[in-house]
């Protein structure tokens, strides 16, 4: 039987933070998770008849997200540095 990969993009918004800060971080990678287990959470309300394992594909998501938080919190740490 093939296999079939299912997924779903979702945007998280930040321009409201500063990321040049450590609480503006944390709250970008809150919104992150918060985003991930919403979007498993629907994968698994559309297919539910795979199996559930939504902190897995949570932990997943968020980790593949991770790198791009990492790249604009950095960005934003060297602005806040050159200034």
């Amino acid at each position: 039987m093939p296999t079939e990969v299912v997924s779903l993009t979702r945007r998280v918004g930040y321009a409201d933070l500063n990321l040049g800060t450590r609480s503006g971080a944390q709250e970008l990678e809150k919104r992150v998770t918060e985003t991930a287990q919403a979007a498993c959470k629907q994968l698994d309300t559309l297919y539910p008849l795979t199996t559930k394992d939504s902190p897995a594909c949570t932990k997943k998501a968020t980790e593949a997200a991770m790198t791009q938080v990492r790249a604009a919190v950095a960005a934003a740490e060297k602005k806040a540095a050159a200034k």
